[in-house]
C-alpha cells in the first residue's frame, strides 16, 4: 500500500476548488493511501456517489491518519487529476475533497510509479455537474491569478519579472507595475496563453518540492 503524508482537504458534499475552501471546514491528514486509476474511473468519482466493494473497504480501513478520526479514507489519481474520498462502513462515499494545487501536483507525479488498481465499485447517483475538459480553462485561470496574488503578497519580484515576461515580452523592475499589468492580461478572456502559463506555474512547484 502507497502512502502520501502532510495533506488537507476539504472533505464535503459538493466539490470546491482549492482556492474556495473556508478555513473551518479543512481537515489536515497526516497519512492517507493513494491508488493509481484509469481516467474513467476518476471521471465517475468526480460525478457520481459510488459504492465500493467490501474487499477494498477493508484495504483502507482505519490506515489513515487526521485531525478526525476518519475509518475510510483514499486519494485516488490517474496522472491528471486527484480526488479524495471518504467511505462509511457500507462502502458508500460520502464527502468527498479535490485536492491543493501542490498536493495534487506532488501526487499525480507519484502516482507515474505505481501499478493501476482495479477498485470494483458501483456508480449509485449522479451528484455533480463537472467537465474536466469544459472547466480546465477556468481551473487555470483561477489558479494563475492565485499564484499572482500569492507572489504579489510576497514581495517575490524576481519570480513575478520572470513571468511578465514570459506573458508581455517586457522587462520590468516595478511590482506594483507588473502586478497590475499581469492581473489585467489574465483576467482577459482573450488571452491565448493562459495554459502556457499555467504549465510555467505547475512545473515551478515541481522543482521547488
Amino acid at each position: 500500500m502507497n502512502f502520501y503524508y502532510n495533506l488537507i482537504l476539504n472533505l464535503n458534499e459538493f466539490l470546491y476548488e482549492f482556492y474556495e475552501w473556508k478555513s473551518e471546514e479543512i481537515l489536515n491528514v497526516k497519512k492517507v493511501p493513494i491508488y493509481r486509476v484509469k481516467t474513467k474511473n476518476i471521471k465517475d468519482f468526480y460525478l457520481y456517489d459510488i459504492k465500493v466493494n467490501e474487499e477494498f473497504l477493508n484495504k483502507i480501513y482505519k490506515k489513515s491518519i487526521s485531525s478526525e478520526n476518519i475509518d475510510y479514507l483514499a486519494v485516488f489519481s490517474d496522472n491528471k487529476n486527484s480526488i479524495a474520498i471518504e467511505f462509511n462502513k457500507e462502502g458508500k462515499s460520502i464527502f468527498k475533497s479535490k485536492l491543493d494545487l501542490d498536493s495534487d501536483l506532488t501526487i499525480c507525479e507519484l502516482s507515474y510509479n505505481l501499478d493501476f488498481e482495479n477498485i470494483k465499485y458501483e456508480k449509485i447517483k449522479k451528484t455533480y455537474k463537472y467537465n474536466l475538459n469544459l472547466r480546465q480553462e477556468e481551473i487555470e485561470r483561477k489558479t494563475v491569478l492565485k499564484e499572482i496574488s500569492n507572489l504579489y503578497q510576497e514581495k517575490n519580484l524576481e519570480k513575478l519579472k520572470y513571468l511578465y515576461y514570459e506573458i508581455s515580452n517586457v522587462i520590468c523592475n516595478d511590482l506594483d507595475k507588473i502586478y497590475k499589468n499581469i492581473i489585467n492580461i489574465i483576467e482577459n478572456e482573450n488571452f491565448n496563453n493562459l495554459n502556457y502559463i499555467y504549465k510555467i506555474i505547475k512545473l515551478s512547484y515541481k522543482k521547488e518540492h
